[in-house]
């Protein structure tokens, strides 16, 4: 009897079994999806590729880079470990390496990883490890060295970014147009070139410049929010009494489907509603806008309210030089990305 009802379903069965993707053509899928910045999509192809041939060279390094362009430094060190095969990871490696330490907020090992290693880029991790250590002057001098030694798009926004925070608008401009110079596609360069407009006043060429990083990076947290925050009308964001509304449409549209409950939801909205407040503010320097509205109502309820939002403000802005491009609400961690890959888990996943 079971033979019987077996029958019927062979076709189906060898059918699929003729289509079941082979390892070679998911990790084709993900270097294509890599270079077009789909990198949720790469992870999930890299992730069954790895399934069939978990030790791939290739497959982890790519896997490493999308992860890190994910920002999840623990699942990005996890599969660089095992790229290297408990070799100290030098060149390259070891600077990736050390970009998975700064987005575990573990400085010192990033510092450790890059050792003597010199050139633009070594340079920058030493500036944003020096930031995370908070030492303003040496995170400078870095800076300054990545300059010299050429910089690259990444190098000169960031630069840009640490002079932004520091007031001097004029030096975050020049260094914003010579990141455009060296890649004007690229994520660093989009997001410091829409805030550098917002702080000019320009909301329209901000928004243009959010968009498009959205649209080119799909997976940016910082491109998202930007741009939903550009979306609420100015005339609401400088309203205490109706911001907190107009906040949450704006996170639905990062987070669309989830509910106000939701973590990656809630993220978006306090990340929206400090830039929200600072381009209030910019508005009241550049204009004479009054930032409580006209008309507008403030109860108690919505000074404190607005006054418990002062701290995630001033977090944004000293958090702003960080690699923002590849935060993540909910960190991914190693065990998820090796359960996903068929692999055990290790004592340096946890």
């Amino acid at each position: 009897m079971k033979k019987i009802l077996l029958y019927p379903l062979l076709p189906a069965l060898l059918a699929l079994s003729a289509c079941a993707e082979t390892p070679e053509e998911a990790f084709a899928k993900a270097q294509q999806e890599f270079a077009e910045h789909d990198y949720n999509a790469a992870r999930i192809n890299l992730a069954n590729a790895l399934k069939a041939k978990p030790s791939d060279p290739a497959m982890l390094l790519l896997q490493a880079r999308t992860l890190l362009a994910l920002g999840d430094g623990e699942g990005a060190g996890a599969a660089l470990e095992q790229f290297s095969a408990g070799k100290a990871p030098t060149g390259e490696l070891a600077q990736l390496a050390a970009e998975a330490a700064l987005l575990r907020k573990n400085p010192d090992k990033a510092l450790e990883l890059l050792g003597a290693a010199t050139g633009s880029e070594a340079e920058r991790l030493r500036a944003v490890a020096a930031l995370q250590k908070g030492n303003l002057p040496s995170a400078q001098d870095h800076f300054e060295k990545a300059v010299q030694d050429g910089g690259n798009a990444r190098s000169f926004a960031d630069y840009a970014r640490f002079r932004l925070m520091s007031g001097d608008i004029a030096g975050a401009d020049e260094l914003a147009k010579r990141a455009a110079a060296a890649d004007p596609g690229a994520i660093d360069t989009l997001l410091i070139g829409a805030e550098l407009a917002l702080r000019h006043g320009d909301l329209q060429r901000s928004l243009e410049l959010y968009s498009k990083a959205a649209k080119s990076y799909p997976a940016s947290l910082a491109a998202l929010t930007g741009k939903a925050a550009n979306t609420v009308p100015a005339e609401t964001r400088c309203k205490p009494s109706i911001r907190t509304s107009s906040t949450w449409k704006a996170a639905a549209k990062v987070s669309p489907g989830t509910s106000s409950s939701d973590t990656q939801s809630a993220f978006a909205r306090r990340r929206i509603l400090a830039r929200l407040r600072l381009s209030c503010g910019l508005m009241a320097n550049n204009s004479g806008y009054e930032s409580t509205g006209s008309g507008s109502v403030e109860t108690e309820s919505t000074r404190r309210a607005d006054r418990s939002q002062n701290r995630e403000t001033s977090l944004y802005k000293a958090n702003s030089i960080k690699p923002i491009t590849r935060e993540r609400p909910i960190r991914y961690p190693a065990s998820c990305m090796r359960s996903e890959s068929g692999r055990p888990r290790t004592a340096s996943s946890t």
